[in-house]
């Protein structure tokens, strides 16, 4: 799902056919207030078996990308005739994830991470680092104009948008991470059984460091994240047999602990506050 809000647009994946699809934002706010809310979604013929989408702005021009298992489909938006068209097909090895939009094109990760530049004619994807069957990408994280964190399972790297390493330090994860959040300077990782909050350092040079060594570790069991604004909030769902619970986390607004590391359970950890449902 991606908001195109200056579209009036929220474009989706929907039905048993994985299909891309459009649907006016006014038109979602107001079934909202619906005793009986019906949705009436445009669907894009030829873009099926989708399992991701982003939305890209530059130069003026609009693009929507959606990948599927083989391709990922570059669609770029018509003014005159208010509809995307098809622009460019990007063949994958690997399924396509984590579409991370740049101010010059757009990132995402397959077998290895890729960069694909706008605004050079045919659109050819940048190695930016070398396949490792042993660690698979997992996020990609934009964390300054022309620099990246590439998140594997096990390590993660800081490059450009050529692939020239930023940091010449590797970061090495404690325990296998399932999903990533940046909101500078703050990197949340999900894992297991438990959220870890720690902060990017400053970037001085290559011989920056890579993480500080404080951090918070909350400790809790099938987490995952929701949504991050603007103001540095990160909406996690922490869920059990019997409850589902939103928990908002701003490690930007709170004070920093000077424990370098501690286990914290849900009833003492005060960087976050549940949200009513």
């Amino acid at each position: 799902m991606e908001c195109l809000p200056d579209l009036n647009i929220l474009a989706l994946v929907m039905d048993h056919r994985r299909s891309l699809a459009l649907v006016p934002l006014s038109a979602l706010k107001s079934e909202l207030h619906s005793v009986q809310p019906a949705i009436r979604a445009d669907v894009l013929g030829g873009y099926e078996n989708l399992h991701a989408i982003a939305y890209h702005q530059q130069d003026g021009q609009k693009y929507l990308c959606a990948a599927n298992s083989t391709k990922i489909y570059i669609l770029k938006y018509n003014a005159a005739r208010d509809v995307f068209t098809g622009h460019q097909v990007i063949e994958t090895t690997e399924p396509a994830m984590c579409l991370t939009s740049n101010a010059r094109g757009f990132y995402f990760g397959s077998d290895s991470f890729y960069f694909v530049q706008f605004g050079r004619g045919n659109l050819e994807p940048v190695r930016l680092a070398d396949s490792n069957m042993a660690d698979y990408p997992i996020a990609l994280l934009t964390i300054r104009d022309d620099e990246v964190l590439l998140a594997y399972q096990n390590y993660g790297i800081f490059v450009n948008s050529r692939g020239e390493r930023t940091r010449k330090q590797t970061v090495e994860w404690e325990q296998m991470p399932m999903e990533f959040v940046y909101t500078a300077p703050y990197l949340y990782v999900v894992h297991y059984d438990s959220i870890e909050i720690m902060q990017v350092a400053e970037h001085t040079g290559p011989d920056s460091n890579t993480i500080l060594d404080e951090r918070e570790v909350y400790e809790c069991r099938n987490a995952h994240v929701v949504c991050c604004r603007p103001n540095g909030d990160v909406f996690i769902s922490i869920s059990n047999t019997d409850s589902v619970e939103v928990h908002r986390f701003n490690a930007t607004n709170s004070k920093r602990s000077a424990v370098k590391r501690k286990g914290l359970s849900a009833s003492t950890y005060d960087k976050r506050s549940k949200v009513a449902l």
